[in-house]
């Protein structure tokens, strides 16, 4: 984790406009191969877990995962984690493989496959991952035996199956264009007596999801949700587009505002605002 390149970390709002996507855009999940894909090989995701109850408020626990990932995105290993009551993050005992190209083996000693009867749209992203238990704690748990092994690989899966379609969901934010709108800053430290120093090898960024304006018909900017505290994402499925004697292909994409740019950075991420 310390040697990750690359780190998002989202506050309450950016967390629960990406867990609104899963539940309510079902269409993410068969998009096409160039947009839905990890953004990078190497990088990690912190995010805030929903409360339990509707409409209570956060906990505030928050979850992470390191994500590893081939050059395409489209396949890779996540291992998850979560943050303990003093804050430091643990290790959940398992490593998800997904292979978004091939269906993935059928559930083994010390492994399970993901399935949700109350989302089945995530089906289809779903098969084609698993999670395989570490060596140690399939030791441990077959002690007990064969049926509280299986017992406890299921309470690990419904624990674990909303980390694919996670990353998912964020990474289609980030290869969307013009979704995304970002402020650089570059870090810097103080030493002891000495000056601010910028640190040139790290980069932090805040950035805002699903900002979008529009312009008023006294040609003033306006926020496409004055009413409404954060902008309403929404997918344009990809679709022929005709200029002049020219026809290309435009592929899916959130519609929003903004552009994002790449470096080795730890990104602050915030949901939308209402711009003036």
């Amino acid at each position: 984790m310390a040697a990750c390149p690359l780190r998002y970390v989202l506050d309450i709002d950016a967390s629960l406009q990406c867990a609104d996507l899963i539940r309510d855009c079902p269409e993410l999940m068969s998009l096409e191969k160039d947009v839905l894909r990890l953004p990078a090989s190497d990088f990690w995701l912190e995010w805030f877990c929903e409360p339990e109850e509707p409409g209570s408020e956060i906990s505030g626990l928050r979850l992470g995962c390191l994500a590893r990932a081939t050059e395409d995105g489209r396949s890779g290993t996540l291992v998850p984690f979560y943050a303990a009551a003093d804050g430091a993050a643990k290790r959940l005992p398992g490593t998800i493989e997904f292979d978004l190209d091939r269906d993935v083996p059928r559930s083994a000693l010390g492994s399970r496959n993901f399935t949700h009867r109350l989302f089945p749209h995530l089906d289809h992203i779903l098969r084609h991952a698993f999670i395989v238990m570490d060596e140690r704690w399939v030791a441990k748990a077959s002690k007990k035996g064969l049926a509280t092994l299986q017992n406890m690989l299921t309470l690990e899966a419904e624990g674990t199956w909303f980390y694919l379609p996670y990353l998912l969901t964020f990474s289609l934010l980030l290869n969307s264009p013009n979704v995304v709108q970002t402020r650089n800053g570059v870090s810097a430290s103080v030493g002891s007596g000495a000056p601010i120093k910028a640190v040139t090898d790290h980069i932090e960024v805040s950035m805002h999801l699903g900002e979008t304006r529009r312009q008023s018909n006294a040609g003033e900017w306006a926020s496409s949700r004055a009413s409404r505290e954060t902008p309403r994402l929404h997918l344009v499925r990809g679709h022929y587009v005709s200029r002049g004697e020219k026809t290309f292909w435009r592929t899916s994409h959130l519609r929003g505002n903004g552009e994002w740019a790449g470096f080795y950075k730890t990104v602050n991420v915030k949901a939308g605002r209402a711009l003036p």
